[in-house]
């Protein structure tokens, strides 16, 4: 999955080099200093908490426990900003929200019948870096790599018919980030990004679309 990914990524970018040319014109028009971004993405690689939330039932005494359902999906929504420090490079600061999605695990307590209990776990991160855009001979396509760190908070909500709990905490997150921007006007961009992030104690993948709108 990785490996396609980043070849996609590149397949992207080596187009639009070679057919950027002919649809740009001939001067660059002047670089823009402010840049915000919403995306929209997911997540690959990311450990399930259904597992572990089974094992601690287990050993709180639920017996017969069995896992009826994962998370089909983890979607991610992004907020960010970025401003020109030269040309080349640029610093953002974002806010991206990530819903794991809801695990269900089953159980008998007792002698009573089967009972359902939930588990969903969002994260909420606040991260800042820098993007360093490559020249690609066009201005319409702009490659780039770079990376941010930060905050991520962690809620956690469980569920059952005897009631629900929720936890938080907050750790240290960062990122490797992988994009291109291919400008369909001076003030207007789409931007897919693949990264690498790291959580504590946990490494995954995730993939990006966004749109990104330029100002002076």
């Amino acid at each position: 999955m990785t490996n396609r990914i980043i070849a996609s990524l590149v397949v992207t970018t080596g187009l639009a080099i070679l057919c950027g040319p002919r649809a740009a014109s001939a001067q660059p028009p002047s670089d823009q200093r402010f840049e915000l971004t919403v995306g929209y993405g997911t997540n690959r690689d990311l450990f399930s908490l259904a597992q572990p939330f089974a094992t601690g039932l287990t050993l709180a005494g639920i017996r017969d426990v069995r896992i009826d359902r994962e998370p089909a999906d983890q979607r991610n929504i992004l907020i960010g900003a970025a401003g020109a420090i030269n040309r080349y490079v640029l610093a953002f600061s974002e806010f991206l929200y990530n819903d794991l999605g809801e695990s269900r695990v089953s159980g008998r307590v007792g002698l009573r019948p089967r009972t359902d209990f939930t588990m969903r776990t969002q994260f909420f991160e606040w991260t800042s870096g820098v993007h360093v855009q490559v020249p690609a001979g066009t201005w319409r396509v702009r490659p780039y790599f770079g990376g941010g760190a930060g905050i991520v908070r962690t809620k956690m909500d469980s569920g059952s018919a005897a009631g629900s709990l929720s936890m938080s905490g907050d750790d240290f997150t960062y990122h490797v980030d992988l994009g291109v921007k291919l400008l369909v006007t001076d003030f207007f961009a789409v931007a897919p990004e693949f990264r690498v992030v790291q959580v504590p104690d946990d490494t995954y993948y995730r993939v990006l679309a966004g749109a990104t709108f330029r100002f002076k």
